[in-house]
């Protein structure tokens, strides 16, 4: 007999689980690797299940990336290191509970670590937002563009910043592994609306008044609704001035297109730092004043002045309690479980709704400069309550050094203390004389007269921002071997995985002596901005080395000079290591600390005094322009700030380093990179980061000065998208090394913009120097946002064998809401498919209109193939039909029919297969009529999560008779029983059921099937142990149960060290 198509999908999704699971449970390992051959995935399923809503799932075998951003940025060198500990699967929605480490430097008084230095567990989720000016709400998410035409002066000066001039910026986590950012702006031409990026085609509402926003409703684009109503308040410090206000919204609960059921979110303790500091980080200022009744070289003022901040800020966060989902809750308990405290961490996870499970962490405890970190030690995992069994993953780590007293570039811990509350090794210029400079700078012991070098021909004094401070480098990062990072994790079976990483390393226009380099070829290389992977090995319990990979960055020194790359450190160097460093997204350089502003009237531009540059750009030595005789005739004023703070909100929290090229090594190359014949190949990742195509030129996303406004031309979208990958194998021809391509896979990509503008503050004139009738407008500058989608467009697949090449493409096309609506394949045949999706009609009363009104817009509706041969005929392809079904207040949109394509020469087209005839309130199928009228009843158990039985050649009449009669109630009440093996039984022997193909299936809850009966009433067994690791798969021979009839087919063991 034909196997029926649902029931194929049905069983293909059980015994895939039930694979995973015992696959996981053999390894006993954990994903530790960087899968940087991951593309964005384009929203749909071509062999969607014939009758399973379109909701969307993240199964255990993806990487779960580092929660805040699930997306992995292998461009940065960040790899995947994840221990999965089990997934919550809620009808079909599934959320999955991992740990995830991500190496961090430290910083000086920040502890968000609940769950160990660096490590972060996946399953929650939340909205947060950044304030850019005064919170959105308060100007009701319009920008305060009436003040534009008040006169600036003291008192409106002094009340600017409660005004709005910038949309706050909300970054939103899902717990499928998706995130994205987005913004809420209000004007006079397009209205109220959500700008989103990459793409995301969700629905967001905000329930909010003039005094805050207490929450979020987001609905995406399979119709899943998320309420984010559990909001944490800033704390009023130097950092916010406002009156407390909502900056995060956790998750509450999410509700399902296909179920009545939500999943619930609890919180309980606080985790809330009012006193904590960090270290004060200088703003340090030079005032220049010139008056013209003066003489230049005597009574004109220069000033030092010094503002120290501590820019730590205080905060509180919810931490999550628990998870609802169903039959199934997840405790989660802390050290401390109620109220708030400073401190705060992760003592035991339980599950429970099954056999239960418990997971207990231990730390160890280190200090930084009187702060506690935290370094997750040991984690424990158990069966049930009556189990002796155990897992146990250990962890070591780097140590961590306590006498990091100061910062660096970035603001992580380094050993540099700030005896002086000095900037950083870099030099400018003012156009002040000797004594003036030395009279105000030497007794200050912030600022350094320095000599110049030969060759450099402006005028003026040259001065270095670092002082009286005889470190070197006072903001040098230091080896991640002091941060306390992860070094290995030892798995219960004994096997261990080893990690090294190191800092990033990247061209830097600072030299050695902090001197501007503006020629990039001359510039050189540094350490900062973070850790990257070097190598990941892996050995087995024995302590053999079972698998080794090396991580390279940007081309080889080879390479790099046969493309004539514009890149320093190349010269007279043709060996096969790698450059080893990549571009910083904002380079520390005198531009990137400083600020400025001047009177109207000012003998020269001030940017160009302090980079050294001719008033003209000529390469020729000048006068010095505020010495002339015009200059010396009127009045000016100039003031020049530098600050690492001023940094830092350049990068603005992004990735400090980003690498246009990163090769992994199966195997250990060796220092050099020279051992091949150690490895089994190599596989090169490129990436598109340059703003513009020959390589040559800065990050995509380049700085450039708006007046006197050092900004970001900031483009909003995913940074890391692959354009090719290659994967080479080793030729071991003597002398030279030879790399053999095996296969290159390359990409590109279209890309969508939205834009939206912004108001910029900046000193349009310094203090006390703004001419009469000056309007607040002088003070802002507009500057406009990218908010991007990338997709990809194409991806060609080339196949190098002995024989030739082999190549194939994939074309994609988009509709508006950047849906796949075309693919074009070419392998021997080309073929084209194209997809339908729900959309609004002009009648949008249609089931589909409705699905699309409420954001289920991801469903494919028809999905065909055709195929280019002589003519063009169809291949496959498939319709699926939707129903309203009414539960209750709820009404769900469900598969009611569904068809395939008839293929052919002759275009008959879709052809009826399947009708569901009634649904559970979850949204699962308990009626089918196939295409000859045969009925087939599924029965749901297990909280109706689970099929338990499948009965072909009936009506629902009679199964629910039969129903009645083993369990005592209806086919719907059925849904919340937990049936055994011989309930199933007397239900097949039933005799209303006579004649029917019956196979029944019984489960181990959040584990797998423990039994499956096929309708000649043969039962396959599968048994567990307490660790829900998969033991036996086994019959009985006759069905009779005794121990001479077992009969197992398959057996597992497990080796593992509970100590």
């Amino acid at each position: 007999m034909k196997t029926h198509r649902f029931l194929y999908f049905l069983i293909l999704f059980l015994f895939l689980s039930l694979n995973g699971r015992a696959q996981t449970s053999q390894k006993d390992t954990i994903t530790a690797d960087t899968p940087i051959d991951t593309l964005p995935e384009t929203r749909l399923s071509p062999n969607i299940p014939i009758v399973a809503p379109s909701i969307p799932t993240s199964p255990q075998a993806q990487a779960f990336q580092r929660l805040g951003d699930f997306t992995v940025e292998n461009a940065y060198g960040i790899p995947d290191i994840s221990i999965p500990l089990f997934e919550i699967n809620h009808h079909g929605y599934k959320i999955p509970i991992a740990m995830r480490y991500e190496a961090r430097p430290l910083k000086q008084g920040y502890n968000y670590d609940v769950y160990g230095h660096g490590w972060a567990l996946t399953g929650s989720s939340c909205i947060s937002r950044t304030t850019e000016t005064a919170p959105d709400e308060r100007t009701n998410f319009q920008l305060s563009t009436n003040m534009f035409d008040y006169l600036y002066d003291s008192n409106v000066a002094s009340s600017l910043y409660l005004h709005n001039f910038q949309h706050d910026r909300f970054s939103a986590t899902l717990p499928d592994g998706s995130s994205f950012t987005f913004f809420i702006d209000n004007d006079q031409y397009q209205g109220f609306r959500y700008i989103v990026s990459d793409g995301r085609q969700v629905k967001i509402t905000c329930n909010y008044n003039s005094s805050d926003i207490y929450g979020f409703t987001v609905i995406d684009e399979a119709g899943v609704k998320y309420v984010f109503d559990v909001a944490d308040q800033a704390m009023v410090s130097a950092v916010n001035p406002f009156n407390m206000y909502n900056v995060a919204w956790y998750l509450g609960s999410i509700t399902l297109p296909n179920s009545t059921t939500p999943i619930y979110f609890s919180y309980g303790p606080t985790i809330a730092q009012y006193n904590t500091v960090g270290i004060k980080e200088p703003r340090v200022s030079l005032i220049r004043t010139y008056y013209a009744d003066a003489s230049y070289y005597t009574t004109n003022p220069l000033y030092v002045d010094l503002k120290e901040s501590d820019p730590h800020t205080n905060y509180k966060m919810k931490l999550l309690s628990a998870i609802h989902a169903g039959g199934t809750t997840v405790y989660f308990d802390y050290d401390n479980n109620s109220g708030e405290s400073e401190y705060n961490h992760l003592k035991r996870l339980t599950l429970s709704g099954g056999p239960s499970r418990e997971y207990s962490f231990s730390y160890n405890e280190h200090s930084v400069n009187g702060n506690p970190v935290y370094n997750l030690k040991k984690m424990i995992v158990k069966g049930g309550a009556n189990s002796s069994d155990s897992l146990v993953y250990k962890f070591e780590n780097y140590s961590v050094s306590s006498n990091m007293q100061g910062t660096d570039h970035w603001g992580n811990c380094n050993f540099d203390g700030h005896s002086y509350p000095n900037c950083a090794n870099i030099n400018f210029y003012i156009e002040c004389d000797d004594d003036m400079t030395d009279n105000a700078l030497n007794p200050s012991g912030l600022f350094k007269h320095i000599a110049k070098d030969p060759g450099e021909l402006n005028p003026y004094r040259k001065i270095k921002m670092q002082g009286q401070n005889t470190v070197s480098e006072i903001r040098q990062a230091t080896s991640p071997n002091y941060h306390g990072v992860l070094k290995s994790i030892t798995y219960p079976n004994g096997g261990k995985t080893t990690f090294s990483f190191e800092n990033h390393r990247f061209v830097t226009a600072t030299d050695a002596n902090g001197n501007y380099v503006k020629a990039k070829r001359l510039r050189r290389v540094i350490e900062g901005g973070g850790f990257r992977i070097r190598s990941i090995t892996n050995y087995t319990a024995d302590g053999q080395v079972a698998d080794v990979k090396e991580y390279r960055y940007g081309p080889t020194f080879r390479e790099a000079n046969i493309n004539q790359l514009n890149l320093p450190n190349l010269t007279n160097n043709n060996s096969l290591q790698h450059i080893g460093f990549g571009e910083p997204v904002v380079d520390p350089n005198v531009q990137t600390y400083a600020g400025y502003s001047n009177s109207q009237s000012i003998p020269s531009d001030i940017r160009q005094m302090f980079l050294g540059e001719h008033p003209y750009g000529q390469n020729t030595s000048f006068n010095n322009p505020f010495e002339s005789a015009g200059s010396l005739s009127s009045a000016w004023h100039w003031e020049l700030h530098f600050s690492p703070l001023t940094f830092r909100n350049l990068l603005h929290g992004r990735e400090a380093v980003i690498y246009p090229e990163i090769t992994v090594y199966h195997g250990d190359i060796g220092y050099y990179d020279d051992q091949p014949e150690n490895t089994t190949g190599k596989t090169v990742y490129k990436f598109d980061i340059y703003s513009h195509p020959d390589g040559d030129s800065c990050y995509v996303e380049p700085l450039r000065w708006y007046q006197n406004v050092y900004l970001c031309e900031e483009s909003l979208y995913k940074k890391d998208l692959p354009t090719s990958k290659t994967v080479y194998a080793a030729q071991d021809v003597a002398p030279d090394v030879h790399w053999k391509s095996k296969n290159q896979e390359t990409y590109s990509y279209n890309k969508v913009s939205s834009y939206m503008s912004d108001y910029f503050y900046h000193e349009a004139y310094s203090p006390g120097w703004e001419p009469a009738y000056t309007h607040v407008s002088e003070y802002y500058l507009s500057k406009g946002m990218s908010i991007c989608d990338k997709r990809q467009s194409s991806k060609y697949v080339y196949t190098y064998t002995d024989n030739g090449t082999h190549n194939e493409y994939e074309l994609l096309t988009f509709n508006n809401r950047r849906q796949v609506v075309t693919r074009q394949v070419s392998s021997d045949r080309n073929n084209v498919t194209t997809y339908t999706y729900p959309e609004v009609s002009g009648d949008s009363t249609d089931v589909a209109s409705q699905m699309a009104l409420n954001n289920m817009i991801s469903p494919v509706l028809t999905c065909r193939t055709q195929v280019n041969d002589v003519i063009q005929r169809d291949a496959e392809g498939y319709k699926v039909d939707y129903k309203e079904y009414e539960f209750g207040n709820r009404t769900l949109f469900l598969p009611s029919r569904i068809y395939e394509l008839s293929s052919g020469s002759v275009h008959t087209g879709f052809v009826p297969t399947d009708s569901v005839l009634v649904y559970s309130s979850n949204g699962n199928p308990i009626e089918v009529m196939d295409r000859s009228g045969e009925h087939t009843v599924y029965l749901w158990g297990n909280g109706d999560n689970h099929v338990i039985a499948e009965i072909k050649n009936t009506t629902l009449s009679q199964v629910e008779s039969a129903v009645n009669a083993v369990f005592g109630c209806s086919i719907q009440s059925l849904a919340n029983i937990y049936p055994t093996l011989s309930q199933l039984n007397s239900l097949r022997q039933h005799a209303s059921l006579a004649g029917s193909l019956i196979s029944t299936w019984t489960y181990r809850t959040n584990v797998g099937i423990t039994s499956a009966t096929d309708p000649s009433g043969k039962t396959i067994c599968y048994s567990y142990d307490d660790l829900d690791r998969l033991c036996e798969k086994y019959y009985y021979e006759g069905n009779v149960v005794s121990s001479g009839n077992k009969r197992i087919l398959e057996q597992y063991t497990y080796q593992t060290i509970t100590q």
